[in-house]
């Protein structure tokens, strides 16, 4: 492909997400509510969500971000972000970790299973290790 063909469709790209913008922008129903703290949703459908603090900075620390969602009658589920990538959690109704799947520090993957009081069960993963 030409370096003039190459722009084009960069140009081509650049015109259709300022479309979109402008788009977006004139749809009343994709501006938030301004100054809302407490709303409460039927639905949320969306493509991203990005959680940010009061200074319009995404809402993470050092070691990265979590979205915990919580069961009415108790559990719980994590999915969080860290250094060597992400992980998700599940938790029982008396909060015990009994399920968690994530990202070694060497980048590979390893699911460890917990009973109800929290022991290990099993665990499997690029090395697998006694139990403990």
């Amino acid at each position: 492909m030409h370096f003039t063909q190459k722009m084009m469709y960069m140009a081509l790209g650049g015109l259709l997400v300022l479309a979109g913008y402008i788009l977006a922008g004139v749809a009343n129903d994709s501006v938030a509510q301004s100054g809302a703290e407490d709303v409460t949703f039927g639905e949320i459908t969306c493509r991203r969500l990005e959680v940010v603090d009061d200074e319009g900075k995404l809402f993470n620390n050092e070691h990265g971000g979590a979205v915990k969602a919580y069961g009415k009658d108790g559990g719980q589920a994590e999915l969080s972000t860290y250094e060597y990538g992400g992980g998700i959690a599940i938790f029982n109704k008396g909060g015990q970790n009994v399920l968690q799947a994530s990202v070694e520090g060497k980048g590979g993957g390893i699911i460890r299973t917990y009973d109800k009081s929290g022991n290990r069960t099993g665990r499997l993963g690029e090395r697998e290790l006694s139990l403990k």
